[in-house]
Parts: C-alpha cells; sequence; structure tokens
C-alpha cells in the first residue's frame, strides 16, 4: 500500500508500506482486512498530519470484495481477485460453469466482462453454494477502497462505475446493477452499494484535518489516468505484477460490447470506456523465475539481495540470444492461452543458460503483448504509453513491443501513475 500528498500537482510526500498478508483461508475470518483497515489509517496520518483540510482520492486493486455488516464489522476477509473460488466445486459444478449456461449469455456480455474465476461474480456464487451468504439479515457488499472509506468516516460512499463494472455484475448499457446475474449469485440479505460517475463526496474530520473524499477508483483507471491515455489512437503497455493493454473506445461506444471479442470493455473517465486485455503475464509470472534463480543461489551458499539479482538478469539478458528456447508463461488463467500451469521447451544440450532463458520470458513477455494489442486493432499508435514497474525496469522488453509496433511512433514511460492520476481524478471531480 502507497499513498502520497500532492499540492499543485506536485507529490510532497510519499509513504509505501508492504501490505500485510496473512496464512489463514478461511474466508470467514476477517484478519487481512483489520489489518489493511490500520494501514491505511497509519498512511493517511502521516500524509495528512500538520493539514487543515484535504482531498482524499483511493484506487484499490480491482475484483476484490469483502462483505460487512451494518455495523461497519467484516463478514468476510478480504477476497481479492486470485482467490478463484469460481473454479471449485459445490454440489458437482462450479460458478464459472453455472454462470457460462447460454441463458447467462446477454447478462455476461452486457458487463463488459467475460466469466473468470476469480471475479466477485463467481466468488459471490461459490459463497452462495457454500451456505455462507445469509438470506435475510442485511450484509454490505463492499470494494476494498470503500471499505476503507466507509471505516475511516462511517458513512456509506457510492460505488464508482470502474469498480462496479469490475465484480462482472454492473450493466454498462444501463449503468445498473445486472439483475439477472445480481439475482444468481447473491440471497435477498446482501445489499450492494449505490453507483455513481458523478461528484458524489464523502466528508468527515480525521485527526483534527477536514478530508473530502471522491470515490474510490480501480486501479487500471487511475494508472491510465496519470500516464496520460487521452486521445483515440494511443495504446497503453500498463506492465505491473499484472498487465493490461488498453486503448479508448469513441466517446458513448459501446456497439462492440456484444460482439465476439478477445477485449473487455471498462469504464473509464468522464464518461469514456476503454477496451482492454488485462491478466496478462507480467511481474507476477517474472517472479516465478525470479524465484527459481534466487533457490539456486541460496541453496549454493550464495546471499545476494534481490536488487543485485535482478541486475544480473537484466545485464545477461541484454547480451544473449533467446535461441530457440520456448517459455510459456501461463501460470494462472490467462487471454492468451487456455492453461494455467508454465512450461520450458525446445531444451537442447547448450542452450539453457541464464541470460538466454531470461532473454526468452522477455521475447515471449513481448509477443504476448504485441498480441494483445493486435486484438485491440489499434494498428499503427500515434503514441505508446508505458507504466508500471516491469515497464520501466526492463528496457529491454520496451524495445522489443516497440519494434513490434511500430518505427518512429511517440513514446512515454511514466512514473507514479497511479498518484498523478488520483490528483488528476480529484482535480476533475471537484473543480
Amino acid at each position: 500500500m502507497k499513498g502520497a500528498l500532492l499540492k499543485d500537482g506536485k507529490i510532497l510526500r510519499q509513504v509505501q508500506r508492504p501490505a500485510p498478508h496473512v496464512t489463514e483461508t478461511e474466508i470467514l475470518v476477517p484478519r487481512q482486512v483489520e489489518k489493511l483497515v490500520k494501514l491505511a489509517r497509519d498512511i493517511i496520518s502521516l500524509l495528512a498530519k500538520g493539514l487543515d483540510e484535504a482531498t482524499l482520492a483511493i484506487a484499490n486493486e480491482m475484483h476484490g470484495f469483502l462483505l460487512a455488516w451494518k455495523d461497519g464489522s467484516p463478514c468476510t476477509d478480504y477476497i481479492s481477485w486470485q482467490k478463484e473460488f469460481g473454479r471449485l466445486e459445490v454440489a458437482g459444478e462450479s460458478a464459472v460453469r453455472f454462470l457460462g449456461q447460454e441463458i447467462f449469455r446477454d447478462a455476461v456480455c452486457s458487463t463488459g466482462m467475460p466469466l473468470r474465476a476469480g471475479l466477485p461474480s463467481s466468488n459471490l456464487l461459490y459463497l452462495k453454494k457454500r451456505g455462507v451468504l445469509p438470506q435475510k439479515e442485511e450484509v454490505y457488499f463492499f470494494v476494498l477502497g470503500d471499505y476503507l472509506l466507509y471505516r475511516l468516516s462511517g458513512s456509506m460512499p457510492v460505488c464508482h462505475p470502474s469498480n462496479a463494472a469490475a465484480t462482472g455484475l454492473y450493466d454498462l448499457t444501463t449503468d445498473k446493477w445486472q439483475k439477472q446475474l445480481v439475482d444468481a449469485v447473491t440471497t435477498d440479505g446482501v445489499i450492494l452499494p449505490e453507483v455513481h460517475a458523478g461528484a458524489s463526496f464523502t466528508e468527515f474530520t480525521f485527526e483534527g484535518t477536514k478530508i473530502t473524499a471522491v470515490p474510490t477508483l480501480g486501479d487500471q483507471q487511475a494508472s491510465l489516468c496519470g500516464a496520460g491515455l487521452s486521445f483515440l489512437g494511443e495504446i497503453s503497455f500498463n506492465l505491473g505484477t499484472g498487465a493490461q493493454v488498453s486503448t479508448l473506445l469513441p466517446a458513448g461506444d459501446l456497439s462492440e460490447l456484444f460482439a465476439d471479442r478477445k477485449y473487455q470493455i471498462r469504464p473509464y473517465l468522464e464518461g469514456r470506456y476503454i477496451k482492454t486485455i488485462p491478466h496478462l503475464p507480467s511481474g507476477r509470472a517474472l517472479n516465478v523465475y525470479f524465484r527459481f534463480v534466487k533457490s539456486i543461489l541460496e541453496g549454493c551458499g550464495y546471499a545476494r539481495e534481490d536488487e543485485d539479482i535482478w541486475k544480473d538478469i537484466l545485464d545477461a539478458a541484454a547480451k544473449a540470444e533467446s535461441g530457440d528456447l520456448a517459455v510459456d508463461l501461463s501460470f494462472f488463467e490467462n487471454p492468451v492461452t487456455n492453461q494455467v500451469m508454465g512450461s520450458i521447451k525446445n531444451i537442447s544440450e547448450k542452450n539453457l543458460v541464464f541470460g538466454g532463458l531470461f532473454a526468452s520470458v522477455f521475447r515471449q513477455m513481448g509477443n504476448n503483448f504485441l498480441w494483445a494489442a493486435g486484438e485491440l486493432g489499434i494498428g499503427t499508435p500515434r503514441k505508446i504509453i508505458f507504466s508500471g514497474g516491469v515497464a520501466r525496469k526492463i528496457k529491454q522488453l520496451r524495445g522489443y513491443i516497440e519494434n513490434g509496433m511500430g518505427c518512429g511512433t511517440e513514446t512515454y514511460v511514466a512514473k507514479n501513475e497511479a498518484m498523478y492520476g488520483l490528483c488528476k481524478y480529484a482535480q476533475m471531480m471537484t473543480r
């Protein structure tokens, strides 16, 4: 979790803390969410110290949620997109298989979100099938940022469309919750939030500072805004823990919602929409190979700092030929393949070497991103926008993408895009 204090578009203070992780797998024991609430309070306390007033803008990881009782106490722990309960069978059927029936096709298409095992729609249905959801007693559905804001202020915030759409339960054609899907995955006891894209503020006092909070934004939209995605014909490669390739749709154009397509359609800002291919293997997949190298070093008795190992990886890959090695990064559900297991193929007697392995990894990552750009139908873009830690760190990967998209294209590498995006968003909402 990280935060920043900005004034006149400049960062004055920054705070970053590791997110709390828990080993428990029982979703009804809210251990992680309570630690997240405390951490949010601590970060805001440091940033707001000495201020009479401030505007608060929060961006949260998308596709996660929790349920809470009316008094604000959590009913479940935070259930992120990585908890893919939707693929688990209850009474012989998984949530994804149930929602994949033809009777739900148009309803699912209207959300802009294809079915995935980690979507709130799938995970909610899993909870319902397990008998976890209350039937009559009221329990409230929150995305993470809205829940943090509720605990900070004591007031029920509205949900921004970027977060509502990320649940897989929001109808983009009506700007309302998709009733058929909601009825299928919830009970009468589950209360969904009001959704509103306009100026709707939550006001409260925090440790002497008067806070005006704007609706919580999806992290992808915040990053794209901060990176500067503004015009048709621009393409964004946001490469972080996961990766997304995105471009803007013409204003108000939702005609592709019901077409056969590989990409998703999501709300952006100021009434615009993006088409995007998310969940592409990026930092999370890279870490599989990084941990492999680190475990070898540790097994041989060499203790190295992560930063030094990464430097060696990048130096070796830049000097190496990827050769015939074929690397598959499908360690989890992704849009490129139907697999959830990765592999290394075409290993010969001499080609499985340090630099060549990572050169092959970067080549495959680049090919995945170029495939996604082709699916979006962007052609030769007027501008390429890179953002995210992986894009900033790996120049070799950026070069591979630039060459594949065509020479002569304007390129921009963003920095601190989420923070600057939230600042721009807050200014849009309060002007």
